[in-house]
Parts: structure tokens; C-alpha cells; sequence
């Protein structure tokens, strides 16, 4: 049978949520004998494989296909594509879900424009406790319709990297390698992008992004952002070997990501010195692949979309780690303490003037009191005040 488009899903260990994901494309309006899934367990310990196996068994469409050890979820990707059989494919994370119409419209929308390569969607992120409503300019910029036929005409779609947002046509099959870590999208998404003829962008598709608190990417360590730094230099290595016309936007998303190491010295919660260390080695060789020139023209393109200062950049060329740590995260604390103590010295002075407006309310009346107490009026009548007393 000839599927009208293959969904590429690893799994590892998403028993509590491959339901919700499977269902969504199984109740697809395409209808579910138009699609191809191929889910690839990659090696999970929990009960993942045999709920994958209980879809298998039901399902034509579902195919399982097992790695022998646990890789990650890009070589699970590569490994799904190769056995993909239609001309158009996506991929899913088995604890996300997608509108139930879809495929149905993506492929509408090849189907209309035989020249196009990739159809890209919105995405909205969601917890336990309902939608999160948190922009950036990746998600700004797939809110609206538009066709695009040359990514410098839309830079700020160079941000948009996950590979569950978009519907791939073959042509571009070819570039879809994903490296075996934690943030492997980006590259893969950076050749697509400047590889295609022509990308629609679809605003009635949406995908929805389970934000877990146990997810790999969340984690703050020295080997995430170190994999945030692989991603940035190979988005370079890219940039140095392609059309000079993608130099640009190539390094907007280098220095994205590097910011991304940046921030995690600078300010991000959970940070550790030791840990720092190591991402602050690594993090010394970046500035070089920068010029002031491209910095300028990112923060005219996409201003406040850096999370620190342009001089944190400039500064890991001039000071060794614990100087950086104590310019960047110290100062800054010590900044926040001196606004809180400005804050405190103002209404200290307000209480001030308060109370010197009281004494001085207080001074008047008792001069008043004072008055009255001396007055002869007072001294005459003090013998009727007296006599009122015993009857009170």
C-alpha cells in the first residue's frame, strides 16, 4: 500500500503519554490508513513496547522497530526515516499531540503547489495544568500565513527548529540527519531551511508540546549547554560551507544558541561553579565566529531576543572564569540589592517626613492643650468639672 505521508515517533520510556499522541494521529481526517507510523523504541525499560505492540496489532499502519541500545532520539529519527515509504514525512515526540486535521491540510497544501518543500505550523506547550501561554519570535512567527522562497526574506524563521513543526517533502529527505544528543533539531532544521525552494507556513495546523519537568533538555548542567555549544558550532561549520547568501541568518542562529551558554553563566537558576567551569572552557572559543557587525544587525532584526548584554560576549575574550562569574551573576545580585536598598532608603525617607509632619501636627496641639489648661475660663470652671464627676 502506498501511504500518502510517513510520522516518525521515537519512544523512551512514554508509557504515561503514547496514548494521547498515537490517538491524535490515529483519529486524523486523512484517516489512518493514509498514514505510515513508524515508532522506534529506543530501548525503553519501561511498559512502552508492549502498549506500541498493542497499535501494531490493530492498526496496518503501525510499524515497530527496535534499537538495540538506548541512542537518543535523533539516531532513533535516522533510523525511521530509512524505512519511511511515502514522499512526505514528519515527526512527533511520543509525548506530544497534533490537530486532529493536520496531515489532511499539509498535504492539501503540497498538493496545491507542486514546487513547495516544506509546510512549517505552530506550536503551543502545555503541563498538567492546562496551555502556557509564552511567546518568542519562533512562535510569533508561525502564527501568520506566509510563503517564503528564501529564508534571508524571513529570518526569524531560522529559529523555528523543531522537526515536529514542519511536514518534509522528499527533496529534502537528504538533509534530515540528526546527531546522537540532546538539542540535535537545530542543524538538522538549519539545512532544511536553506535548502528549500519554498516554505509555507500554515496557520491552521498546530502541534502541542508536552512541557515535562523530568525532560533531558530541561536539566541545568554542564552537558546540556555544552550540547547547546555543539549545536551553535555546527550551525557554524554549516555557514562556513554554504551559499555566502546564508551567512547571516546562519549566525543568528549560531549566536542564539551561544547566548544560550552565556545566560547559563550569567544568570540561570540552578547554576554551579564547578559546572560553570566546564561550559565557561569551551564557551571562550565563540566569540571569534562573531563580529560586532553581525551582533549589531541581529539586535536591529530581533531586539531584547538576547538573554544577556553584547559586552558578556565580548568579555569571555578579556577575563578568566571567576572574574566573568563575578562581573556577570555577582554584580548583578549586588545591583538588585542596592535597587532593593535605593527602595527601602525612599520609603525610609517618606516615613520620615511622615513622622516629622506628626510631631510637628503633635507639637501644635499640645500648645493648644496647653493654652487651654492656662486659660481663666479654665481655672473658673474647674469647680463645675468637679462637681459633674460625682455624678458620672
Amino acid at each position: 500500500m502506498r501511504y500518502k505521508i510517513s510520522v516518525i515517533i521515537p519512544v523512551y520510556n512514554g508509557e504515561k503519554y503514547i496514548h494521547e499522541c498515537f490517538d491524535s494521529i490515529i483519529n486524523q481526517s486523512l484517516g489512518i490508513e493514509n498514514i505510515e507510523v513508524i515508532v522506534v523504541d529506543d530501548s525503553s525499560t519501561d511498559d512502552s513496547i508492549e502498549i506500541i505492540k498493542q497499535y501494531v496489532e490493530k492498526y496496518n499502519s503501525f510499524k515497530l522497530i527496535k534499537q538495540n541500545h538506548n541512542q537518543g532520539s535523533g539516531p532513533a529519527r535516522n533510523l525511521g526515516l530509512k524505512h519511511a515509504t511515502s514522499d512526505y514525512v514528519t515527526f512527533m515526540d511520543c509525548d506530544d499531540y497534533i490537530s486532529l486535521d493536520a496531515y489532511e491540510n499539509a498535504l492539501e497544501i503540497f498538493k496545491n503547489d507542486k514546487t513547495l518543500d516544506l509546510v512549517m505550523y505552530k506550536w503551543e506547550e502545555f503541563n498538567e495544568k492546562g496551555l502556557l501561554y509564552r511567546n518568542d519570535i519562533a512562535k510569533t512567527s508561525l502564527k501568520q500565513h506566509k510563503i517564503v522562497t528564501n529564508i534571508n526574506d524571513a529570518p526569524e524563521l531560522i529559529f523555528a527548529t523543531f522537526a515536529y513543526i514542519k511536514v518534509y517533502a522528499k527533496r529534502l529527505f537528504q538533509y534530515l540527519v540528526f546527531p546522537p544528543r540532546s538539542y540535535q533539531d537545530n542543524i538538522a532544521s538549519a539545512r532544511v531551511m536553506i535548502n528549500s525552494n519554498k516554505i509555507y507556513v500554515a496557520e491552521n495546523i498546530c502541534c502541542y508540546y508536552r512541557q515535562r519537568s523530568d525532560s533531558v533538555s530541561k536539566e541545568v548542567s554542564a552537558r546540556n549547554y555544552l550540547n547547546i555549544l555543539i549545536s551553535a558550532k555546527q550551525v557554524l561549520d554549516l555557514r562556513e560551507n554554504s551559499d555566502d547568501k546564508y551567512y547571516n541568518v546562519l549566525s543568528y542562529l549560531a549566536l542564539k544558541l551561544t547566548y544560550h551558554s552565556i545566560y547559563y553563566i550569567c544568570k540561570k537558576p540552578g547554576f554551579t561553579l564547578k559546572e560553570g567551569e566546564i561550559v565557561y572552557s569551551e564557551l571562550k572559543n565563540y566569540p571569534k565566529y562573531f563580529s560586532r557587525e553581525i551582533l549589531k544587525e541581529y539586535q536591529e532584526k530581533f531586539p531584547n531576543y538576547l538573554q544577556c548584554s553584547e559586552q558578556t560576549l565580548w568579555d569571555l575574550n578579556e577575563m578568566d572564569y571567576y572574574e566573568y562569574v563575578v562581573k556577570n551573576r555577582c554584580q548583578h545580585t549586588i545591583k538588585d540589592l542596592n535597587n532593593q536598598k535605593n527602595e527601602l532608603s525612599k520609603k525610609n525617607k517618606k516615613l520620615k517626613n511622615k513622622n516629622k509632619r506628626l510631631k510637628k501636627k503633635l507639637s501644635k496641639q499640645n500648645k493648644i492643650n496647653k493654652d487651654i489648661l492656662n486659660s481663666r475660663s479654665w481655672k473658673l470652671t474647674s469647680f463645675l468639672r468637679k462637681f459633674m464627676s460625682i455624678f458620672r
